[in-house]
C-alpha cells in the first residue's frame, strides 16, 4: 500500500501540469485508478510518458532511502610511549 500512496503523492505533485482533459478523466473516474489503469488513461490522452516519469522518480527516491553514506574509518591512535621514568640503579 505504501507504493501506491507514494505513486499517488507523486501524481498529485505534477497534477496541475497535466493536460486538462486528462485531469478531468482522473477526477471523474468511477473508481480509484491503479498505476496500470492510469497508464492506459495517460496514453489515451497523449501523455504516455507521465507514468514512466513518476515511476522513475519513485525508483530514484527508493534508492536514496536505501543508500547510506559510507562511514568514516575509525581513527587509530598511535602507539603510546611508556611514561615510566628510568632511574639510575641504586648503589
Amino acid at each position: 500500500m505504501a507504493d501506491r500512496d507514494d505513486f499517488v503523492r507523486e501524481l498529485m505533485a505534477v497534477f496541475d501540469e497535466l493536460p486538462p482533459a486528462l485531469r478531468e478523466a482522473i477526477n471523474y473516474a468511477p473508481e480509484p485508478l491503479d498505476p496500470e489503469q492510469l497508464a492506459a488513461l495517460c496514453r489515451r490522452h497523449g501523455a504516455g510518458n507521465v507514468v514512466a516519469l513518476l515511476q522513475l522518480k519513485l525508483q530514484r527516491s527508493q534508492r536514496r532511502r536505501l543508500w547510506t553514506p559510507p562511514q568514516p574509518a575509525p581513527e587509530v591512535a598511535p602507539p603510546r610511549r611508556s611514561r615510566a621514568v628510568r632511574r639510575p640503579p641504586a648503589r
